[in-house]
């Protein structure tokens, strides 16, 4: 939310002014301390309820947000948000949401489906953009069309693997199918859909909302029509806006394109009944997917999880939050600390879901053996009976309330827009009957909640009932299965040996038949027909770069770059210092290094007083490396290291003697934290390897591209992976060469360079800061910086696969290109946007059935890459990577498709950057020598590129480096052995199988 911007506001209106062109108004509020003023608004004729935060924010947020009971885990609601996004009455397009995807500067589009809602948000900062995504989104979720074929691509079909040829295998796709299958293996996901399924057996929340692949081909299109019907419509909406425009305008926009249809006015659905209370708890065993090397020995995985208050009694669960912050907030926190310190875990962790109709509690455990769960489940109780017994230390206590303050404070929407973060935490509140205010309220929440914590029977009550007393409780024990995916495969094919043992002639020729009719229809070239859909014209588009002032002062000794701007009273800081010369190899220690430093103590305090300190008086400590790739050349860099701060103002003190402290004082000393801190890390890595392949995947195929890319792989890819597994495995051996590496590490950053000090605030925090002299940090005493200049020798690039525990794969194949400020680097960005729109979606997400596909130049690392993620293919998606260049040089682009490439290019550079980070990233610009001067002239690249300038470079740059090209695999082990030799053919070059 940016203070210094235009706002147009809502007219103010006295307590006569009730309604506004058929709409009610039912709440005007002001909520001050989130700078916005809360309006409900009812429309007469439907019921239908708008609910309006207005602020000063460019950024304009919409959601329609609807409430979706599933009645099993066939994934109907999920299959739904797929399918009205495929076209409507008014925009009969194929594929319009990502479609409108490259024809706005939306800055956030997506869907989402929870365990008892479906919402629809987007946000633009352009006043006729956010209108047409609005038109649209209301068509689709309104008046979808919601054709057979739309539900075969995104739902789930029958197919045989060659789709013509009835003698050939019979499958299951679907965009949906394959997604899920992605999902299930992630341990946690499998976790937490026991618990709920143990917790509610008689609501809806037993269902996996997404659906579960077995149960997903259940699901028949008359069913998902039926729940359309059902759920979507207007009586049953919840229209959320936020931002700078005025409602009048929303309400006006709403009567025209929706209200003034004729609409029944439907009651409410049901409410979600209360789940009946359990007489004993529950014991349940199930399987993971573990790897096959895994050792199943302390691969134990355990959930204890307790059913605690309704959502609408918010004291307690606003109570209960604070609790779960008290026991499990970091490390030192109570009942973790004696949890980790008993060696009964290597890492645990907690969830408090404060979004469903009752609040389920989970403390999950990882790395564990079988026969120590008794002891570990006593350990939690022992624990909570001490802290009734003894009380919560009151300075534990107050930390909780602080983490509570500074979250509801800050203007951040964690990598989505701040008015998302805002509906996420108050509108699913409201669906199920509770008031926006409670949610978004800070002071006088905080307020009452101190009021109640004064009496101390008011926890010790909350203890008792929820967690030591409380019978309606599940314990979940997960056992490591490597066999698992292959049973669920064999399973599968059961079913459909079964299936195709009863189909007909005449049925297997309709399954052909259908298959044809879908790839017919998925290779439509829209063509005009698109044009149906709105569009923001690139006369629209603003043309200058979007840039943060950065102003630099000498504060004694330190030097200060500022950005003045309002941050609601927080304070965020970077200390950052210049790397000196490092090998790649020092880059992994470095990496673990600055994971290790807000975990360790430091000044006069140990670990775990330094955690309950930081919680007490910052939002964050952190610490974290950047290379900076230059501008002009990628193969140069300059490689940071920085300390990174977040407090209220009233605790800038606090944060900058801890930075002080953490450069100064650290504790090394300390090998029994630093091991357990390794082996959490370890556990963590190791039970993500899915959910990371993707990451891991795009890291292996660009290491080779140049030394920042292959420093990249040292500290955050697989090979970050396997140092962190030898240290944790071997420990006691290893453990003096650690030591010395992090002294010396530490030596020679923080004691031989001086430090520049980056920060995001308002002008009077800042003068309070200049003052104080920065609390202490202009006393540090540091050599003068000097260049890096270390020689990186890059060993040559592998086209690699690595065995994984999945029934989906990620692919990814990448090469070098050339530096953001060389005159192709803009053709190459527009031309990966333009392969994915023209060919990739279509050929490997819509037919393929994978859940995403793209292509994309990274300008800052001189590297083009193509990836799929949650793909059922392999060879056949990099046939498609190929087709797709072979297009770029010989295909037909029409202006239409280089348009709509421009703006999704444009959405990327003006993607908005929370106030709290917009230093740090101006800072980083400086020193990757992106002047606003190089970055507008990219922008102006961007928009003036003809498809010929796109050919020329497709043809010379692009072509010619696919010799250059490295593939990289995280799939099935018998998957990748099956299509290796296919993927050599076409690649021309060896691929390696690794052991992951």
């Amino acid at each position: 939310m940016d203070k210094t911007s235009v706002t147009t506001k809502s007219k103010k209106r006295n307590s006569s002014d009730s309604t506004i062109d058929g709409f009610k108004i039912t709440k005007d509020l002001e909520l001050s301390e989130i700078h916005a003023r809360l309006i409900e608004v009812e429309h007469e004729q439907t019921g239908a309820k708008i609910v309006h935060l207005q602020n000063d924010d460019v950024e304009n947020v919409f959601c329609l947000s609807f409430r979706t009971l599933p009645e099993s885990s066939n994934g109907v609601a999920h299959i739904l948000e797929h399918t009205v996004l495929c076209g409507s009455k008014k925009y009969p397009v194929r594929d319009p949401f990502f479609s409108m995807g490259r024809r706005s500067l939306n800055t956030f589009m997506n869907a989402f489906t929870g365990p008892d809602f479906t919402c629809y948000p987007a946000a633009s900062q352009v006043p006729n953009d956010f209108y047409n995504l609005l038109d649209v989104y209301l068509d689709a979720a309104f008046h979808p069309l919601l054709t057979k074929l739309s539900f075969l691509q995104e739902g789930h079909r029958l197919e045989f693997s060659n789709p013509d040829k009835t003698d050939s295998t019979l499958c299951f796709k679907g965009i949906v199918y394959n997604e899920m299958k992605g999902a299930l293996n992630s341990p946690e996901i499998r976790l937490w859909n026991t618990v709920c399924e143990s917790l509610f057996p008689d609501l809806i929340y037993r269902f996996e909302s997404g659906g579960i692949p077995q149960e997903i081909p259940k699901l028949t299109y008359k069913e998902l029509k039926e729940f359309h019907k059902q759920h979507y419509h207007p009586s049953r909406c919840v229209f959320y806006f936020y931002g700078n425009l005025p409602l009048e305008s929303h309400l006006q926009f709403l009567n025209e394109k929706l209200f003034s249809e004729q609409w029944d006015r439907l009651p409410p659905l049901e409410n979600i009944p209360t789940q009946e209370s359990f007489s004993h708890p529950l014991h349940r065993t199930v399987a993971y997917p573990a790897s096959e090397e895994a050792d199943a020995d302390d691969k134990v995985i355990v959930g204890l999880a307790w059913l605690t208050c309704p959502i609408l009694k918010q004291r307690e669960a606003l109570a209960l939050s604070v609790l779960d912050s008290v026991l499990m907030d970091n490390d030192a926190s109570p009942l973790k600390y004696t949890l980790l310190k008993s060696g009964l875990c290597k890492q645990v962790e907690s969830l408090f879901e404060t979004d469903m109709s009752q609040l389920p509690y989970l403390i999950m455990f990882k790395g564990c053996q079988e026969d120590y769960i008794e002891l570990l489940e006593e350990m939690v109780r022992e624990t909570l009976r001490e802290l009734i017994e003894n009380g919560i230390p009151e300075e534990i206590l107050n930390s909780a309330i602080h983490q509570l303050e500074f979250y509801r404070t800050e203007i951040s929407g964690d990598k989505s827009p701040y008015g998302l973060s805002l509906f996420m935490r108050s509108i699913l509140l409201k669906q199920h009957g509770g008031e926006v205010e409670d949610a978004l309220q800070i002071h006088a929440l905080i307020e009452q909640l101190k009021k109640d914590l004064v009496d101390k029977e008011f926890m010790r009550d909350l203890i008792e009932r929820y967690l030591i007393h409380n019978p309606h409780y599940v314990r979940v024990t997960m056992l490591p299965d490597h066999e698992l995916l292959m049973k669920e495969a064999l399973e599968e094919q059961l079913v459909l040996k079964h299936i195709r043992s009863n189909l007909s002639k005449a049925q297997e020729e309709r399954i052909v038949n259908r298959s044809k009719e879908l790839s017919e229809f998925q290779d439509q070239d829209e063509g005009s027909e698109i044009e149906v859909l709105p569009k923001i014209r690139l006369c629209d588009v603003p043309k200058e770069t979007v840039d943060y002032d950065l102003h630099s002062d000498t504060v004694d000794s330190l030097l200060v770059h500022r950005h003045e701007v309002f941050t609601n009273r927080i304070v965020y800081a970077d200390l950052v210092f210049h790397l000196p010369n490092l090998s790649p190899e020092d880059f992994a220690y470095l990496h673990l290094m600055t994971t290790l430093m807000p975990e360790l103590g430091c000044g006069d305090r140990n670990y775990r007083q330094n955690l309950l300190y930081t919680q007490e008086f910052l939002g964050d400590l952190s610490c974290h490396t950047s290379l900076h790739a230059n501008a002009m050349d990628y193969e140069s860099f300059i490689p940071t290291i920085s300390i990174h701060g977040e407090a209220l103002d009233r605790n800038a003190s606090k944060m900058f003697s801890l930075m002080s402290d953490m450069v100064q004082e650290i504790d090394f000393s300390d090998l029994e934290r630093i091991q357990e801190v390794i082996s959490q890390l370890y556990t963590d890595l190791e039970n993500s390897l899915s959910s990371n392949a993707m990451r891991y995947a795009l890291v292996a195929s660009s290491a080779g591209a140049s030394p920042a890319s292959y420093i990249n792989s040292m500290s955050n890819g697989l090979e970050y992976f396997h140092f962190i597994r030898d240290l944790a495995l071997n420990f006691d051996r290893l453990k003096a060469v650690l030591l010395h590496k992090f002294r010396e590490l530490h030596q020679c950053i923080f004691y031989k360079t001086k430090p520049e000090l980056v920060i995001s605030c308002d002008k009077d925090q800042y003068d309070n800061l200049v003052k104080s002299r920065f609390h202490g940090l202009c006393d540090l005493t540091m050599q003068t910086q000097h260049n890096y200049t270390a020689s990186v020798v890059v060993p040559p690039a592998i086209s690699q696969g690595f065995p994984l525990n999945s029934s989906v794969a990620f692919n990814s194949l990448s090469m070098p290109t050339v530096s953001y400020a060389h005159p192709e680097s803009p053709s190459l960005a527009l031309l990966g946007q333009l392969m994915t729109n023209k060919i990739l979606h279509t050929r490997v997400r819509e037919q393929g059935g994978a859940y995403g596909v793209g292509a994309s130049q990274n300008s800052t690392k001189g590297i083009f890459n193509f990836h799929s993620y949650r793909d059922p293919n392999l060879n056949d998606t990099v046939k498609a990577f190929y087709e797709s260049i072979a297009f770029a040089i010989k295909g037909k682009i029409d202006e239409q498709a280089l348009e709509e490439a421009k703006l999704e290019i444009i959405q990327e550079l003006d993607t908005p950057i929370s106030p709290g980070d917009r230093a740090a990233k101006a800072f980083s610009w400086t020193l990757a020598k992106q002047s606003k001067e190089l970055r507008q002239q990219y922008r102006d690249q961007i928009l003036n590129l003809t498809a010929e300038d796109l050919r020329k470079t497709a043809k010379t740059q692009l072509k010619p480096l696919l010799e250059k090209a490295t593939f990289v695999s995280f799939a099935d082990k018998a998957e990748l052995l099956k299509e290796k030799s296919d993927i050599e053919k076409q690649l021309g070059k060896a691929i390696t199988i690794n052991e992951t």
